[in-house]
């Protein structure tokens, strides 16, 4: 719904539509909240799929970071990593038996791409190792942070680019602290077997689990029942085309 209590869907379905009968390379980003997670994967695949979708990405519901928030702590808006897995194996299953190599799913084709070790591609950032000092988000008031899932946790702001250049935030004591932590992480990720294909997975991923999760990550991204699920039943990558990014 909008502002004003309005559907928006039939808009933004119409406005898909007319960036794809001009020609433009467009996708779709999904947020999968409790309610798209209790409907299912396979109604997702299939909304897409009935709506002419071929190319979206999947982006679970994330709460506003809780920085002191303990172990366990109960959060709306929270998809653990088991119920992300369980509702990526089901969209890939579906995928999969539905059989139409047009439609590219960006965790599915990421997945896909590495196991095939083919190079270039453009990759979502959940997938591309350490990021920080690599990705920021800039706030209308000038405050630069890392990630947009964590601003509202002051150890992720840099600095603000009203006062300061990009030279003096990234060597800001922030990034050099929260740098410093990720390293000691990724020591631990190293014995995740899949690591070569999540390349660590994503420290926003990780901060939430810590605090919200029933069962925290430890020593893995929490990909790996994915990757694992994939690399038992493959087929051949999709062919090249745009897929979503964020």
């Amino acid at each position: 719904m909008d502002a004003a209590g309005r559907p928006t869907l039939d808009r933004a379905l119409r406005g898909y539509e007319v960036l794809r009968s001009e020609g433009l390379g467009v996708g779709v980003i999904s947020v999968v909240d409790r309610q798209a997670l209790a409907l299912g994967p396979t109604a997702l695949f299939d909304f897409m799929a009935e709506a002419g979708i071929t190319s979206y990405g999947v982006n679970f519901a994330m709460p506003d970071p809780q920085p002191h928030a303990a172990p366990g702590t109960m959060v709306d808006h929270y998809i653990t990593t088991a119920e992300r897995t369980e509702f990526l194996i089901g969209l890939y299953d579906r995928w999969r038996a539905y059989d139409d190599r047009r439609i590219r799913i960006r965790e599915i084709a990421t997945v896909l791409h590495r196991l095939a070790k083919a190079p270039g591609g453009s990759l979502p950032c959940t997938y591309g190792g350490d990021c920080f000092g690599n990705l920021y988000t800039v706030e209308a008031n000038g405050d630069v942070n890392h990630c947009c899932y964590l601003v509202g946790d002051p150890q992720y702001r840099w600095g603000n680019i009203m006062r300061q250049d990009f030279t003096a935030i990234r060597q800001s004591p922030n990034m050099t602290t929260v740098t410093a932590a990720r390293a000691r992480d990724e020591v631990e990720l190293q014995r995740c077997p899949e690591v070569g294909v999540c390349r660590g997975g994503c420290p926003m991923e990780m901060y939430m689990s810590a605090r919200h999760d029933p069962e925290p990550l430890s020593g893995c991204c929490g990909q790996a029942d994915f990757i694992r699920h994939v690399r038992a039943h493959p087929v051949a990558e999709p062919s090249v085309g745009p897929v979503a990014v964020g």
